[in-house]
């Protein structure tokens, strides 16, 4: 009951944070990750400028093994390989961002087997040709997207609930033991 009170919260939210104006900067979801992982991310650009976004280009972080990439409705995804046959950025065009809208550019990724700080660098071109280049230092007006990729990823939360359940579990148990005792007692 509670987890569906909080999905009904969270829900809307969501919603309301993926339509809403896009006055931000780019960013990636998830914003962690688990080593080693096969991770699905979005890497999200917002189109601040009164025209369209019309090309998105994006440098893949080294430490990543990228696998495949999705192109949102009404773009074409053009891959860039490296040494290898490694593929090591995408360029989508063929869409727009309209003014105060943000776009979610699909990206599928082993990552590494060690914690890291992934960067993601992304140049952003609009109708008129101009580039917005988000590759700075976090301080910068137009910083790198970043992910943490860490050992563990939730696991103390894990932890929290499988206590909350062997609590709940032992407590229940106990009050059934006193339950049949009480009623033993008085047949008696």
């Amino acid at each position: 009951m509670a987890l569906g009170a909080v999905a009904l919260l969270v829900a809307p939210a969501f919603a309301y944070v993926t339509v809403a104006p896009a006055w931000a900067h780019v960013s990636v979801s998830p914003a962690q990750a688990p080593v080693g992982a096969v991770q699905r991310y979005a890497v999200t650009v917002p189109s601040e400028k009164k025209i369209p976004t019309t090309r998105v280009e994006i440098d893949f972080p080294a430490e990543l093994h990228v696998t495949d990439v999705d192109a949102p409705a009404g773009w074409t995804a053009t891959r860039q390989m490296g040494q290898g046959g490694r593929l090591v950025g995408a360029v989508w065009a063929g869409g727009a961002i309209p003014p105060e809208q943000s776009a979610d550019f699909g990206v599928v990724a082993r990552n590494p087997d060690s914690g890291a700080t992934l960067g993601w660098k992304v140049i952003q071109t609009y109708q008129d040709g101009s580039e917005v280049h988000w590759t700075g230092p976090p301080t910068a007006e137009f910083p790198v997207a970043v992910t943490v990729v860490r050992r563990s990823i939730g696991a103390g939360l894990v932890t929290a609930v499988a206590m909350v359940i062997v609590l709940v579990g032992g407590a229940v148990a106990v009050l059934i033991r006193r339950a049949r005792r009480s009623g033993d007692a008085s047949r008696a």
